[in-house]
């Protein structure tokens, strides 16, 4: 996993971290639990679907990211533990913002 990461502090408590992690073809940690996070934005801008989920995640039982296409999480699904996949080849790239307090 390969995992760029920058931090910015919010005046309002709240801070905002960016990261970018390569998604593989076996199951690849995104982010781990977290009970601080608020908010987790996942973005796939790669041109396969990715497919989100538990420590267990496939292509056939986690929930698709489509290509180029975005999801927010908030409160009980955006404090624990996210992996991804996907059933092309190489990795590819998922940018993550999380919001903690």
């Amino acid at each position: 996993m390969t995992t760029n990461v920058a931090t910015i502090k919010q005046t309002n408590s709240a801070v905002l971290t960016n990261s970018s992690v390569s998604v593989a073809v076996t199951a690849t940690q995104i982010v781990g639990a977290d009970s601080t996070r608020l908010g987790l934005l996942l973005v796939n801008v790669s041109d396969t679907t990715m497919y989100l989920g538990g420590t267990l995640v496939t292509v056939a039982t986690g929930f698709a990211l489509l290509a180029n296409s975005t999801v927010y999480m908030d409160e009980e699904e955006a404090v624990v533990a996210w992996f991804g996949i996907h059933g092309g080849s190489g990795t590819k790239d998922l940018r993550v913002l999380a919001v903690t307090t």
